[in-house]
């Protein structure tokens, strides 16, 4: 959807804020409706996606990546932006899995999976990690 040229707010700048809705809490899809669960917003994010937020974390654009961080950054979400692919986003997956072990030290149990997300192609990615820091352990 977006690429890494995409201009963005400056580092530290709080979260594009969109207007909560009412809906049900937690409920799967909520957010393609466009609302939110309960301590949480929805962000239209410059960088062209939306997903929902936990109130209080704050906007960060590092190229190539937008992070959402908590307060005291103890917690962040990460989004890596990069141009839409042909094989669409099960074939982007595919590739971020065959360099895995490039990027993530300890890289282990990766799998991609072919979802669907409000009717359009999609894909998860899960593995293990060891993290950057040996502190905070396995990911």
């Amino acid at each position: 959807p977006a690429s890494a040229t995409t201009q963005a707010p400056a580092p530290g700048a709080p979260a594009p804020k969109t207007p909560k809705t009412p809906g049900p809490q937690g409920a799967p899809g909520s957010a393609a409706r466009g609302t939110a669960p309960a301590g949480y917003h929805l962000v239209r994010d410059p960088a062209g996606f939306t997903l929902a937020v936990p109130d209080g974390f704050t906007r960060s654009f590092e190229p190539p990546r937008v992070f959402y961080y908590a307060p005291g950054k103890t917690f962040r979400l990460g989004v890596h932006i990069q141009d839409q692919r042909p094989d669409g986003p099960l074939g982007a997956m595919r590739a971020s899995h065959a360099q895995g072990a490039v990027h993530y030290p300890g890289y282990r149990s990766g799998r991609v999976e072919r979802l669907s997300r409000a009717g359009r192609p999609a894909a998860l990615w899960e593995f293990t990690w060891n993290g950057f820091d040996a502190a905070a352990g396995p990911r």
